[in-house]
């Protein structure tokens, strides 16, 4: 009997280790997205502290928050190597595009969870919940997700190739 106890106690405790998250699609939020140590949005000026000055890129999007039309405007984005932000002088910054690596050295980091080149289709649908599944089954290719903010409407777009993560991008409605 005591050996049945102890089976069941180690098994409660590695479940710990293997069990879904508590994290609901309905909870997600850009705001919980770091990058770097950055939160978002962040001004430009840490940003430049943290990477340098980024090349300039004029953007002219016809709709969404980062449009011509948009009276905080005009927009461009701060490009590096792997990815970018966009904002204005009147306006903080948003990280727009990230492009991981396969050796998973570009991170991303939401709450507490890793996201990077290693991280797989499986380990993200744990991570986010089952009904992330839904919406990579519902998607046009079933590679691809949006997860829509809940303070807000824009949200962010997750790429998969080969069943690994390789991109991720700023999503707001037009």
């Amino acid at each position: 009997m005591k050996r049945i106890g102890l089976i069941l106690a180690l098994l409660l405790s590695f479940s710990g280790f293997t069990s879904k998250s508590d994290f609901s699609v309905s909870d997600f939020s850009t705001r919980n997205i770091t990058f770097n140590g950055l939160y978002f949005p962040v001004n430009k000026e840490a940003i430049i502290r943290k990477f340098g000055q980024g090349k300039i890129v004029q953007t002219d999007y016809e709709c969404g928050a980062y449009s011509a039309e948009q009276e905080k405007g005009p927009y461009y984005q701060l490009a590096y190597k792997n990815f970018n932000f966009i904002g204005s002088d009147k306006e903080d910054f948003m990280l727009e595009n990230v492009v991981f690596d396969a050796a998973g050295k570009t991170v991303v980091i939401y709450q507490k969870e890793i996201l990077n080149g290693f991280t797989t289709k499986a380990q993200f649908i744990t991570i986010f919940g089952s009904e992330v599944e839904r919406l990579f089954e519902n998607g046009q290719n079933g590679n691809t997700v949006l997860l829509q903010s809940k303070d807000s409407d824009d949200g962010l777009m997750f790429t998969f190739e080969r069943g690994r993560l390789v991109k991720m991008e700023y999503w707001s409605p037009c």
